[in-house]
């Protein structure tokens, strides 16, 4: 989930929107996945983007916090295993995010529509003479359909709008 949930969040250009909190130092990661090092206050089941590790770059979902050191557990996002590269300690930027249920919720449904399963999916399929054909799903001017292209009007009210080119 963490990939796709980056690619719609840089698609709707809304990075600067959901940040809450940023925390610049030393942060350690862990072999089990747990991230060393914080100094905020942050909720199970909120969010974490890491920048500036060699392998853990990205977003986390904070699945559990040790009481005594304040250590996170870092989760994909969809279940509580191990989501981290590997053991590593940097100098970097931790940011807390804000994540609009309905928005996650969406993010759900175009993890499944870029899986190829669910109700929508990037194919679909016919049965002529007991032959089943899978044919690559088309938007309305014959392009491939893509999930900026199924989802964009639902995307259209967590989308910001573009900053014009500025001519000098």
């Amino acid at each position: 989930m963490n990939q796709v949930l980056a690619d719609v969040i840089r698609h709707c250009r809304l990075i600067d929107e959901l940040i809450i909190s940023t925390e610049k130092g030393t942060f350690t990661i862990t072999a089990d996945g747990k991230l060393e090092g914080l100094t905020g206050e942050y909720l199970v089941s909120s969010w974490l983007q890491i920048q500036g590790s060699v392998l853990n770059d990205g977003l986390y979902r904070i699945s559990a916090i040790d009481a005594a050191s304040g250590a996170v557990t870092l989760s994909n996002g969809t279940d509580t295993e191990v989501a981290t590269q590997g053991e590593e300690a940097f100098a970097g930027v931790v940011r807390g995010l804000r994540m609009p249920p309905a928005f996650l919720a969406l993010v759900g449904e175009i993890l499944t529509f870029s899986e190829g399963s669910g109700k929508i999916s990037g194919y679909s399929s016919e049965t002529v003479m007991n032959q089943h054909a899978w044919h690559k799903a088309t938007g309305p001017n014959g392009e491939p359909l893509t999930w900026q292209l199924a989802y964009a009007e639902r995307l259209d009210p967590f989308s910001r709008l573009p900053i014009p080119a500025v001519k000098i």
